[in-house]
């Protein structure tokens, strides 16, 4: 008797039993059941993986089917020909890189196709897939300081200081079969509550905070931003108040004008 291969495999032969892939001669009266293995011809499937944050090289898989526990058909992928498990990708990371996000069916890509080698009727092995890519990641708290007028009696001022973080992803993946690269997912920093609910020395409205490297506030209204991510380059940022103000004057004997102007407080 023969079987119809399932995912690209060839029927190799009939098991005694069930979750190995040893086959036997021939199919006789001795046994009372008998179970179909299937597998992928040598380097049939490549897995690539990175093996620095610049280069990459790959080892060959097969694609191996086998009837497991009650009788439930089980695909794997190894590089050994004979074993009944999956290979474990855990071996192949870069150090610094350990999360594993899965296996990409092209390079160049932050998204897994498949979060894993194969498990119940799902992963690459469960596939015709010939390519794989392993991705993995790593995750960096990324902290800066926020200055702000902590005072609210009008008139008054005192800097105080309170800290933000958020998250960055770097993923590293294959770029090539034989190259790899990084990629940088930066996640949002919010302003803490009471930097951008805090008011100026004159009760000045907050606006926004401007980056720094220093301990020194930038001293002018550039680069006033609302919201920051890990990317930014700056560790610091003070806030900047700001409030409009109506300046009525006479235009001549007999009538007035208005000027807007604006009250600023610059940390």
């Amino acid at each position: 008797p023969s079987s119809t291969a399932p995912y690209g495999t060839t029927f190799v032969g009939w098991a005694t039993s069930n979750n190995t892939m040893s086959v036997v001669s021939s199919v006789t009266t001795a046994y009372s059941a008998y179970y179909a293995v299937y597998r992928s011809s040598a380097n049939a499937i490549k897995l690539y993986y990175p093996t620095s944050t610049s280069a990459a090289s790959n080892v060959s898989l097969y694609r191996k089917g086998v009837f497991g526990g009650n009788e439930r058909y089980t695909m794997y992928l190894s590089q050994s020909d004979s074993t009944v498990q999956n290979e474990d990708v855990s071996t192949l990371v870069v150090s610094g890189y350990s999360t594993i996000v899965g296996l990409a069916t092209a390079a160049s890509t932050n998204t897994a196709t498949y979060s894993s080698m194969g498990y119940y009727d799902s992963g690459a092995a469960y596939s015709t897939t010939t390519s794989l890519y392993l991705i993995t990641k790593k995750t960096d708290s990324v902290s800066v300081t926020f200055y702000y007028n902590s005072n609210t009696t009008c008139g008054s001022k005192t800097i105080s200081n309170t800290t933000g973080s958020g998250t960055k992803t770097t993923f590293l993946r294959c770029t090539s079969n034989n190259a790899a690269g990084t990629s940088v997912s930066n996640g949002a920093i919010a302003i803490p509550s009471a930097v951008s609910t805090s008011v100026g020395e004159a009760n000045n409205a907050y606006v926004g905070v401007q980056g720094s490297t220093s301990t020194t506030a930038p001293g002018n209204m550039n680069n006033v931003i609302t919201s920051i991510d890990t990317g930014t380059s700056y560790s610091k940022f003070f806030a900047v108040y700001r409030t409009q103000v109506t300046n009525i004057r006479p235009s001549s004997e007999s009538a007035s004008t208005s000027d807007t102007l604006y009250r600023i407080l610059l940390l």
